[in-house]
């Protein structure tokens, strides 16, 4: 489900593009301009983005990288 947050971030993040180019926007698109635009120390205070990190870092170790 798509949030307001969301739905807001993806229409910042693009304001600049064509109304063409925007409809036809790929989610891999979307994910690297919003991330080209978050800095890491507001990410860094996100909830998900800490799960997201703590599930990244056990399967490293799981892995052996770490």
């Amino acid at each position: 489900m798509i949030t307001r947050i969301k739905i807001n971030a993806i229409r910042i993040s693009r304001q600049k593009e064509t109304k063409r180019r925007r409809r036809n926007l790929k989610i891999d698109e979307l994910y690297s301009s919003i991330g080209q635009k978050l800095d890491l120390t507001t990410l860094s205070s996100l909830k998900s983005y800490q799960k997201f990190l703590d599930s990244v870092r056990a399967a490293y170790q799981k892995m052996g990288y770490i």
